[in-house]
């Protein structure tokens, strides 16, 4: 049962669009979804300034530095952000970056690469429910600068990640 920051419980239809959203990051969709989004965008956009660039790639640095996991991630995205394409293009490509390498599975090469490593099929496997919110966490803030909407991870990210342990505004707030 999800709980609200006061302590009290979500209500049933809440509950049930949460244990939805828990779903979405568990298969990707909500990635998927977030992407379309932003490709949905219609309008004139002015290409991203340095300023928004340079935010995106380094919130996805410090993404890197928190797990090995999230940096086989965070490297997927850099290689598909562009200097010079808009703001929604942009975030899209974050997320479906994103998708992409959680699709893939994470590889541990450190595992593999030492001494007595085992079976290559044993050093793979998918990404846990913690890592995808942790995931979607710090993608909500990389491209806080490129949304035109409400700023923040929302409030079905948020309770997910109170439920899992997970401080919504300590990432927020290292990101920034």
């Amino acid at each position: 049962m999800y709980t609200k920051t006061d302590g009290t419980p979500y209500p049933e239809r809440d509950q049930a669009i949460i244990e939805q959203y828990r779903e979405n990051l568990e298969n990707g969709q909500a990635f998927v979804l977030v992407a379309r989004s932003y490709r949905s965008t219609i309008g004139y956009y002015p290409p991203i300034t340095k300023r928004q660039w340079g935010h995106v790639v380094s919130t996805l640095g410090r993404m890197a530095s928190t797990s090995d996991a999230l940096a086989q991630i965070a490297s997927a995205i850099v290689r598909t952000l562009n200097l010079y394409g808009t703001a929604p293009e942009e975030a899209a490509k974050v997320y479906e970056a994103a998708h992409d390498a959680l699709s893939n599975g994470y590889n541990d090469v450190i595992l593999r690469s030492g001494p007595e490593a085992p079976r290559h099929s044993d050093c793979q496997r998918a990404y846990t429910t913690n890592e995808r919110i942790r995931l979607a966490l710090w993608l909500a803030a990389a491209t806080a600068p490129l949304q035109n909407g409400v700023p923040g991870p929302g409030w079905c990210l948020t309770a997910l990640a109170r439920e899992h342990g997970i401080n919504p505004d300590c990432i927020m707030c290292h990101a920034a």
